[in-house]
């Protein structure tokens, strides 16, 4: 597509002509939404949404209620054409850059291009629009366009990324969970676009045939309101047809010399004379769940039908057998393409099963385009080894230490564990005890910042208690029971205050600024409690801020273009 500049002034103006040149719509259903409107505006005054408010902010409702149609490439060349010269070399009155630079006119011109080819029309007679089965609140049907991208991409490949793509599952697994997801899929997907309707059911769509096939033959009416009844696959024979790892047609396996897969017993399907053979029933050979030497190799053997699994090259043996094949037979050649059918027979002559396996002509040109990339590594590192080789030895000779710490051992703090507490020293606010003579002779004065607590005689205070450094913890007071003294012990005594933990290196925190937050307002009517300030579309009833006008004048939702 087309990158114009951005920052240009008539950037957005540009992209809604663009689309509208692109697009055609259709009048049928312009006209019913316009009705609609009209319709809605006289029941509610209040509604103020017209074709034009919608074509400016909200254009993806539109366009799930209006068809639009891409024009044949006789009517959609001439007006693109003309739109990109008109739009092209205009100059913005801020920057002075054209819309368009050397980079932009090459992409239009292969946009031109394209349209010419019919690439971009839709094509004849093709119906691109789906109906939904709903309707909105205004009575208008809800469509569902299939243009655009192809669904795969988001809806199915990139799903199953996220479903199952973190497993590392091997190919067994992983082919059974695409087997699960492909049935899953199918009915979800079917049940939506065929009827219209969410499939809200068990996903055993056989249990429901074979209960319906039952009806039928009682005379019972059949269920159509089902998806999984739409087709009874039971009345029906096989279409053949395999999916996931699929066999190799023959042709190809003759042309590059892989041999088809030997009939052994465990290949034969399971046959017991002790389960009764009834009619629609399917039994299923389960595999053991041990992982066995080479048996994810052997699982996509057989599915592939093939002595050995067809693969990408993946091992050492394989890596080293193509650079013997390739170095004998293709180096030295005078032909510039290597005729890869040849080359495959070549290698699947060496195939054996356990490091070397089939290979088809895809992946041996693929890994080929690898293999000459790597080589013209090789050979340029060759040519600059000296370099090379004296930048390796001072990279390894200077930032690489000789000597590296010892691994620390993780420890968990607790209260036994001696390097879990602080020291004394780094306690903040240690005061030792006074004396009990200078308390008798001199009295202190209460501090402001200390606590004045009361204590029993008989009790004393020790201060410097270690005190663990994961939490704060209070010092209590421990009892005494020494003999007292002759000496009077006042009951009010000054202690330290509760001890606080601090860092080592304490530091100075800068104050924390927060700004002022005010309330969001709607910029159609300026109310805070209306729907529109964070949706505009929501907004029941839009004025201009600056005249209070509801209709006509150009400052609705921008003040500033008020012209009054």
């Amino acid at each position: 597509m087309i990158k114009p500049y951005k920052r240009h002034t008539l950037y957005k103006q540009f992209t809604r002509k663009f689309s509208e040149s692109l697009f055609t719509i259709d009048e049928t259903d312009k006209e019913k939404v316009i009705a609609a409107f009209a319709q809605k505006r006289l029941k509610d005054p209040s509604f103020t949404h017209t074709w034009d408010s919608k074509m400016k902010y909200d254009r993806a409702w539109l366009w799930r209620r209006v068809r639009r149609k891409v024009s044949a490439p006789e009517v959609l060349l001439p007006l693109l054409k003309s739109l990109f010269l008109s739009y092209g070399p205009l100059k913005c009155a801020k920057s002075g850059r054209a819309l368009f630079d050397k980079k932009s006119w090459d992409q239009a011109a292969a946009v031109l291009r394209t349209v010419q080819l019919g690439h971009v029309s839709d094509p004849p007679d093709v119906q691109l629009y789906i109906k939904t089965g709903k309707l909105d609140d205004l009575k208008l049907t809800l469509y569902r366009c299939i243009r655009g991208t192809n669904s795969l991409e988001g809806g199915v490949h990139q799903n199953l990324i996220r479903k199952f793509g973190s497993f590392g599952a091997g190919p067994e697994l992983a082919n059974a969970m695409l087997t699960e997801y492909r049935l899953r899929h199918n009915l979800d997907v079917g049940s939506k676009n065929r009827h219209s309707v969410i499939y809200k059911s068990h996903y055993d769509p056989w249990l429901v045939q074979h209960i319906d096939l039952l009806r039928q033959k009682m005379g019972f009416s059949a269920d159509t309101r089902n998806i999984a009844l739409s087709v009874n696959a039971l009345e029906y024979c096989g279409s053949g047809e395999l999916f996931g790892i699929c066999p190799l047609p023959n042709e190809e396996m003759v042309k590059i010399g892989i041999l088809p897969s030997e009939i052994t017993d465990e290949s034969l399907p399971l046959i017991d004379k002790t389960i009764p053979q009834l009619q629609d029933t399917v039994f299923m050979k389960v595999g053991s769940t041990l992982r066995s030497h080479l048996g994810r190799y052997k699982f996509v053997a057989n599915n592939q039908c093939t002595k050995f699994a067809v693969l990408a090259v993946h091992t050492m043996k394989e890596k080293s057998e193509f650079r013997v094949i390739y170095e004998t037979h293709y180096k030295n050649s005078n032909n510039r393409r290597i005729n890869f059918v040849d080359f495959a027979s070549k290698f699947n002559e060496k195939a054996n099963g356990i490091d070397i396996f089939y290979k088809t002509t895809d992946h041996l040109e693929k890994y080929y385009k690898d293999f000459e990339l790597q080589d013209g590594v090789s050979k340029t590192e060759e040519i600059h080894q000296i370099a090379l080789r004296l930048i390796e030895h001072q990279v390894v000779s200077t930032n690489q230490p000789s000597q590296l710490l010892p691994a620390a051992s993780p420890r968990i703090p607790s209260i036994n564990n001696i390097f879990a507490v602080v020291s004394a020293a780094t306690i903040d606010a240690q005061i030792p005890p006074p004396s009990v003579s200078s308390q008798l002779l001199q009295p202190q004065p209460q501090q402001p910042h200390l606590q004045h607590n009361v204590l029993p005689a008989g009790y004393y205070f020790q201060p410097s208690l270690p005190v663990p450094s994961h939490r704060l913890q209070d010092v209590l007071p421990v009892p005494d029971h020494r003999p007292q003294t002759a000496l009077l012990v006042p009951t009010h005594r000054f202690i330290s205050p509760r001890l606080q933990m601090c860092h080592p290196h304490p530091y100075q925190k800068a104050p924390v600024i927060t700004k002022r937050v005010t309330a969001r307002k709607c910029k159609g009517c300026g109310s805070e409690v209306c729907n529109g300030k964070n949706k505009r579309t929501d907004c029941s009833s839009p004025r201009c801020l600056k005249c209070a006008a509801t209709s006509g004048c150009p400052g609705i939702w921008d003040a500033k273009n008020c012209n009054r």
